[in-house]
């Protein structure tokens, strides 16, 4: 079977090196381009003034210069919210694996919400994270989910880029606006990060044609090899989600 094109845009804080793991598992069945936002890895500037709508641009900008026919778009966590707002014609239609809605959905207590809100915004507004950036503070504050990772966060990510971003995650409270378009929605049922009965609701609310592939993967997961995701995704699932994208296309062509 001819593999299908397939763009994927990273989580927070997250980029190409800490995702290769689901890029070699997702070789197997699609011709992948991941895309990193600017300010997540060294070669890709950060953007001048940190904005969803900046991410956006630059990710239609990225697309367009594969010159693609046809492709399906994958967001990871915030990568969805990025993708799903991308307007193309030769998208045929979205993958959202873990997706970030909006800070309504995350697990998080509104203490904690708020505690975080106010660290990073003293943080980031007086500069500070100039000098904590890769810190053993920061470390601590960033909780044991990324501890085995630091090293590659840190010498990738640009930290406005990081602080900014963290921000907006944290305060937004917007929904996004779902597009006519096919949506395979990849979640875990025992996800630790996002409300996942909350995510399947809205989706079955606001996409008119989807597909749920149910995973056992973790948010963030310590090790993200190839290996790892071929056991929390079934071959069964993979086969459910290639037989609904044929099926949307056969209907699209």
């Amino acid at each position: 079977m001819e593999k299908r094109n397939l763009v994927i845009v990273h989580s927070f804080p997250t980029n190409s090196v800490l995702l290769q793991g689901l890029t070699d598992f997702l070789s197997d069945y699609f011709n992948v381009y991941m895309i990193d936002l600017p300010g997540f890895m060294p070669d890709v500037l950060p953007l001048k003034e940190i904005s969803l709508e900046g991410y956006r641009r630059y990710v239609k900008e990225k697309i367009e210069s594969f010159d693609l026919k046809t492709y399906w778009m994958a967001g990871v966590s915030f990568g969805f919210l990025v993708v799903d707002g991308i307007r193309d014609d030769k998208c045929l239609g979205f993958l959202a694996i873990e997706p970030y809605i909006n800070s309504e959905f995350l697990k998080m207590s509104k203490f904690k919400k708020f505690a975080y809100i106010f660290i990073i915004s003293i943080v980031g507004g007086t500069g500070i994270y100039k000098k904590i950036w890769g810190s053993r503070l920061l470390k601590f504050l960033l909780g044991k989910e990324y501890r085995k990772r630091m090293d590659i966060l840190f010498s990738t990510i640009d930290a406005r880029t990081f602080f900014e971003t963290a921000k907006f995650i944290l305060k937004d409270k917007k929904f996004p606006v779902f597009q006519d378009k096919p949506y395979v929605l990849v979640v875990n049922k025992k996800d630790l990060t996002i409300f996942s009965d909350k995510t399947i609701s809205f989706f079955k609310k606001k996409a008119n044609n989807l597909e749920i592939i149910f995973s056992t993967s973790e948010h963030y997961p310590q090790h993200m090899t190839k290996e790892y995701f071929q056991k929390h995704i079934s071959e069964k699932e993979v086969g459910r989600m290639r037989e609904f994208l044929e099926s949307a296309e056969s209907k699209k062509f």
